[in-house]
């Protein structure tokens, strides 16, 4: 996938390492993130950098987000230049 597509369409190609995972605990909490040991307690990384471990007993339910936490430009607010400028900055050198 081209940078543009992947700006315009973060979550065509979700790449490996940065699938993120939604963790429900029985007593009621939502953990969003990216799952940094998988071992018990299970170490969920927030996407403010917090880490948050889990018990495998307490996971009511878990599953992996079907979207990226990548916000697409088009919810950013970004006119089509910015969008073009940001490309060309991240293709210097390639």
């Amino acid at each position: 996938a081209t940078i543009l597509d992947q700006m315009v369409n973060p979550s065509s190609e979700i790449g490996f390492g940065y699938e993120s995972t939604i963790i429900e605990t029985k007593d009621g909490k939502t953990f969003q993130g990216f799952v940094v040991s998988d071992a018990d307690p299970i170490v969920v990384r927030d996407l403010g950098g917090n880490d948050h471990s889990i018990e495998k007993k307490n996971i009511k339910k878990r599953e992996m987000m079907k979207e990226s936490i990548m916000p697409s430009v088009k919810n950013l607010g970004l006119s089509a230049q910015d969008v073009a400028d940001i490309a060309s900055y991240l293709t210097k050198g390639k």
